[in-house]
């Protein structure tokens, strides 16, 4: 399933509060929303576009966004954002452009 959100609704998330964090280490629950998430990453790669979005919920394991972006390059990044913390977990760039 993909999902594009607009730049005005990401700023309007940001816009209602900051990001919690979780009680406890470990924690499956996310602490952050898909909109936080979504703004977490656009920083990392400014004037991107949002292509997908996933919530990746483990047992036992962190929790966390997979959000898929393309730049203005049509570089395609693949960030995972921590869902208790906001951390970024990994940022992997394919920078191949063809599909």
């Amino acid at each position: 399933m993909k999902r594009t959100f607009s730049f005005a609704a990401i700023a309007a998330a940001l816009a209602l509060g900051s990001v919690a964090h979780a009680q406890t280490a470990g924690s499956t629950q996310a602490s952050i929303s898909r909109e936080q998430a979504i703004a977490i990453a656009q920083k990392q790669v400014p004037n991107s576009r949002v292509t997908e979005t996933d919530f990746e919920n483990k047992r036992k394991r962190t929790s966390y966004y997979e959000i898929d972006l393309v730049d203005a390059q049509r570089s395609k990044h693949e960030i995972k954002v921590n869902a208790s913390t906001g951390a970024i977990l990994s940022h992997e760039i394919d920078h191949d452009h063809d599909d």
